[in-house]
């Protein structure tokens, strides 16, 4: 993987999806939904560890809370985590990028002002 590229790639973003999409599904089938929960959980945290995305980041445990609240574990919160963690690594991607370019700016600068002394 490149440096400053994203850590999650757009073919991984519509497998999670579609798992996210799967287990926000069976949430809808009385008891099976309670056991998905936990599995989706470890599931979700087992790929973010390995993918180097922190748990605390992307608040990960969230979803996995909010399924077991009735009426409110219909909501598809599985989806969202996995949307969220993927705008929030490719925002983080693009910031370093754009601080590599600020800081080689800033040095290109000190160079010009150091030729534009010399030339004054």
């Amino acid at each position: 993987m490149e440096e400053n590229q994203p850590k999650i790639s757009i073919a991984e973003l519509i497998l999670l999806l579609l798992a996210a999409l799967m287990f926000d599904a069976m949430t809808w089938i009385p008891f099976l939904g309670t056991l998905e929960n936990f599995f989706a959980t470890g599931i979700f945290w087992l790929i973010f560890w390995l993918k180097g995305i922190r748990l605390a980041t992307v608040k990960s445990f969230a979803p996995g809370i909010l399924e077991f609240i009735p009426l409110l574990n219909l909501l598809p919160f599985w989806t969202l985590m996995v949307i969220v963690a993927y705008i929030m690594e490719e925002v983080e991607a693009r910031t370093e990028i754009l601080q590599k370019v600020q800081k080689v700016g800033q040095a290109a600068g000190k160079v010009g002002g150091a030729i534009a002394k010399k030339f004054a």
